[in-house]
């Protein structure tokens, strides 16, 4: 690694500062130009080598490189910027007093020239805050004047005020700013008076002076504070009567609620106390067949004649399929699902031998806990479940599986092994047969 130290170039002197900012306004349409294409750059390229060796042929002094030129140039442009920012934060600070004045060299000011809009931003369209010269006049004698004025008011504004209907002072003045240097001129002689200014003079560097006696209320405008005192107390009374009333009316509506509750309790109290007489009145050996136990019996005596009529159905077909597949119950155990498809026969009424009519049914026989995952499992619990139900598996002509494999394997898969108990039983893959 070098131990050599880099030289420090030494520092810019005035004459040369100048000098460099004539010529950057010379080349000042190419070197600040916003484009950023191939020839532009170039462009700019070529002018930063043109305005170096103009530089170092006019300034007389110790020869500067591109970089240190165009490294000076970019930290010029950002202390103006700065400085031009400290002059818009002196001009928009509040608090009273007169801004401190910030000035620009005659180069400074050429410079400007070339980065203003970097430095000012757009002019807003909404609304004006366009910087313009701040021209200030107020003394250190009007300041104080006007602070005096201030507090005055202030102490008015403490005094106990009488509301009184009946009060009904003039308006105040809607004077402005006067075209005039005089300040004291905008502040009328008598309430009420008519006379008004000329705005067309106005311009929004008034909004930057320190605070005007304008902007503070003449002592003869004590009258108007009590006039507005009294308009704002007469508010807030009728405010607070209407709050009062919308209390009023929603504690009634609570009542009317709270009301038709109970009636409602009421009524339901009666009803059940009638029903519980009537149970106790009746003879307490007569059947009512309330118990969980005779309802869930009944319940499978009527399972049971509906799912015998049904396979009395399937045996009367020709023949019929089988779809069958598992899934899992909210305890997560497995379930088989029974699904027959059969032609059922319409028969005439008067003759049973004669068929009128054919439709396919498929129907839905229940779910039987899974003995295995195995189709040797399977094949036992499909048998079973047709020797239960009296189904033959002669009649057989179709099943239907998910792809499993131990449902569809076509050697050792449920499909083959039922093949060999009934090999018309053409088996069909059914996707989500549940």
């Amino acid at each position: 690694m070098s131990d050599t130290k880099k030289e420090r170039g030494s520092n810019f002197a005035d004459s040369e500062i100048r000098l460099l900012v004539d010529l950057v306004v010379k080349y000042s349409k190419t070197i600040e130009c916003a484009k950023s294409d191939t020839v532009t750059w170039k462009q700019k390229a070529s002018a930063w080598e043109l305005l170096t060796k103009e530089f170092n042929c006019s300034s007389g002094r110790v020869p500067r490189s591109l970089k240190s030129i165009k490294t000076k140039y970019e930290g010029l442009k950002k202390d103006l910027r700065k400085k031009k920012a400290i002059q818009r934060q002196e001009l928009f600070r509040t608090g009273g007093g007169e801004p401190v004045i910030i000035t620009f060299t005659d180069w400074e000011e050429k410079l400007l020239l070339i980065i203003a809009i970097t430095c000012d931003g757009l002019i807003s369209t909404s609304d004006n805050d366009k910087m313009e010269p701040l021209v200030t006049q107020t003394t250190a004698e009007e300041i104080a004047e006007a602070e005096v004025i201030f507090e005055e008011i202030n102490t008015d504004c403490v005094d106990t005020v009488q509301i009184s209907p009946e009060c009904n002072p003039a308006p105040l003045s809607t004077n402005g700013p006067s075209s005039s240097g005089n300040e004291n001129e905008g502040i009328t002689s008598e309430v009420g008076s008519s006379e008004t200014y000329d705005w067309s003079q106005w311009s929004p560097a008034a909004l930057k002076q320190p605070r005007n006696k304008r902007l503070s209320l003449p002592a003869t405008s004590k009258q108007n504070k009590s006039h507005s005192i009294n308009l704002l107390a007469e508010a807030k009374i009728e405010l607070a009567k209407i709050q009062l009333q919308l209390a009023e009316t929603e504690k009634l509506h609570k009542e009317e609620e709270h009301e038709l509750r109970n009636a409602c309790l009421k009524m339901e109290l009666e009803t059940k106390i009638k029903k519980r007489d009537e149970l106790l009145s009746k003879d307490k050996n007569s059947v009512k067949y309330l118990s969980p136990t005779i309802q869930n019996e009944i319940i499978e005596l009527l399972a049971t004649e509906v799912k015998t009529k049904l396979i009395g159905q399937i045996n009367e077909s020709p023949f019929f399929s089988i779809i069958m597949d598992t899934t899992q119950n909210i305890a997560k155990v497995d379930q088989v699902s029974f699904v027959i498809r059969f032609l059922h026969l319409i028969k005439d009424a008067d003759n049973v031998n004669i068929v009128n009519d054919v439709v396919v049914k498929e129907i839905f026989l229940g779910f039987e806990e899974s003995g295995g995952q195995s189709a040797e499992d399977m094949v036992n619990q499909l048998l079973s479940f047709f020797e239960k139900n009296n189904l033959s598996v002669e009649k057989l002509r179709a099943q239907g599986y998910d792809g499993a494999a131990n449902m569809s394997g076509i050697y050792n898969g449920l499909q083959a092994k039922i093949l060999e108990k009934q090999p018309n039983a053409l088996y069909v893959h059914i996707l989500h047969t549940i």
